[in-house]
């Protein structure tokens, strides 16, 4: 009964001219007040054509938020997580970009940067390379470690990067890690003393 109602519902769509924009439907069930559930349909828009108009300007500041694969607690391994953060720092000292801060979750990073000489899209592909060539050689493993993809935000003004830096210093107090941002080992910020 479930199969006809999805293959009705969805010869209701009319998905042939939009199937080059789709990547696919989920049909979920929604409760209604009565308790009664009806079919609902969820388009889940394909991440490459997402990314398909994205550019990024040299000297702009971003929020990035990188997860891991499959929102796997990678980073509750110290030396994993050391890899992740040093890795940071390599990008900063070689010049590529300018770290304001960043927070090194169990299963993401967010990492907020101003692009000096790359593109976002170079300094993520190189990131996400040279984290899994090593992390993966720590576990003796081999395959992904994080999504294909990463959440950005260019930053409008300084009050947004205010807010972006604060957002992700407190991170790890919001997940309930530590109760103080000093105690947090994974986290760095230019406008923040951690030992005050």
């Amino acid at each position: 009964m479930l199969t006809r109602k999805i293959a009705h519902y969805a010869s209701k769509l009319a998905l042939r001219q939009q199937a080059a924009r789709l990547r696919c439907i989920v049909f979920i069930f929604v409760y209604t007040q009565k308790k009664q559930p009806y079919l609902k349909w969820v388009f889940m828009y394909s991440s490459r054509k997402l990314l398909k108009g994205r550019h990024s300007l040299n000297n702009h500041f971003y929020a990035i938020t990188i997860c891991s694969y499959n929102k796997t607690p990678l980073f509750y391994n110290f030396q994993a997580a050391c890899i992740a953060a040093k890795t940071i720092q390599k990008f900063q000292d070689n010049g590529a970009v300018n770290t304001i801060c960043y927070t090194l979750m169990p299963d993401h990073l967010h990492w907020l940067l101003q692009l000096q000489n790359k593109t976002l899209s170079e300094i993520m592909r190189q990131y996400k390379s040279m984290t899994t060539v090593k992390i993966n050689k720590l576990t003796h493993s081999q395959g992904q470690i994080w999504q294909t993809n990463y959440y950005e935000h260019l930053i409008r003004d300084e009050s947004d990067l205010i807010h972006q830096a604060r957002y992700i210093v407190a991170n790890p107090l919001r997940a309930g890690l530590v109760t103080r941002v000093a105690d947090y080992p994974f986290w760095n910020c230019i406008y923040l003393n951690p030992y005050r």
